[in-house]
């Protein structure tokens, strides 16, 4: 495979494989890695239709992505005029917080 590399720092891996990040939230976290630590960026805009089109997932499940990357911590969402949202990994580890599930789980009766 030829290309350019993205040169991601190992604790920042390390992070990673043992923290729980959910399907969608984890595809569109690796646009922002890609397009931030692939262009040797801390913080870049990255436009919704540009995720979903590397990504497949739906705007409105992009933007629910984002929102719970942001809850967890993993990342930081930077605005300017609350027009651009420019999208940094956060490696302050010890913000990153898992966040409930969307489905309660089931209680036997």
């Amino acid at each position: 495979m030829q290309g350019s590399e993205i040169n991601i720092p190992t604790p920042l891996l390390s992070k990673l494989a043992e923290f729980r990040i959910p399907g969608e939230a984890m595809q569109v976290l690796m646009v922002i890695l890609s397009r931030t630590y692939g262009w040797q960026q801390k913080l870049t805009h990255i436009p919704t239709g540009e995720i979903e089109a590397v990504t497949g997932i739906k705007k409105p499940n992009v933007v629910r992505s984002i929102n719970r990357l942001y809850e967890m911590g993993v990342i930081i969402i930077n605005t300017d005029n609350n027009i651009n949202k420019r999208y940094a990994v956060n490696v302050d580890f010890d913000a990153w917080k898992k966040v409930q599930s969307e489905v309660p789980k089931r209680v036997n009766a």
